[in-house]
């Protein structure tokens, strides 16, 4: 019996290190790349076709530079991940207090929208930018 639960213990293990390396792979890689992608679409019109011309968004990317890019990336992750927690605190100090009656509202009627304008901005200002540091 131990043997059996011992296997399913290491598959389970295997499948999970499968499921982290495929989210690490689409969070380094794949989602900054579309976030390109869709910034070249926006800057040619709102056409769906520029959002698949990779040799365009690659030469881009090689443009501003990918360190700067991944500078970007990372830091704006930083910043609305930071603006999202004192959310949630704010949110968690009114429940505490009980003097706010709308706890959940706050979330996806303030934060939510600030942190997406702040984040379009940031892209499209780093998809404007070329290599000048």
């Amino acid at each position: 019996m131990g043997e059996i639960l011992l296997a399913y213990l290491h598959w389970d293990v295997i499948w999970v290190s499968i499921q982290v390396f495929v989210y690490i792979l689409y969070f380094l890689i794949l989602f900054p790349i579309s976030l390109m992608a869709i910034a070249n679409m926006a800057n040619n019109g709102g056409k769906l076709r520029y959002a698949f011309e990779f040799k365009v968004i690659f030469d881009k990317i090689k443009n501003i530079g990918w360190i700067k890019f991944y500078s970007w990336y990372l830091l704006t992750g930083v910043i609305n991940l930071l603006i999202f927690l004192i959310g949630v605190l704010i949110g968690f100090i009114l429940i505490l207090v009980h003097t706010f009656p709308f706890e959940k509202l706050i979330a996806p009627l303030i934060l939510t929208p600030y942190i997406y304008i702040f984040f379009a901005r940031s892209i499209a200002l780093i998809y404007q930018s070329e290599n000048s540091i």
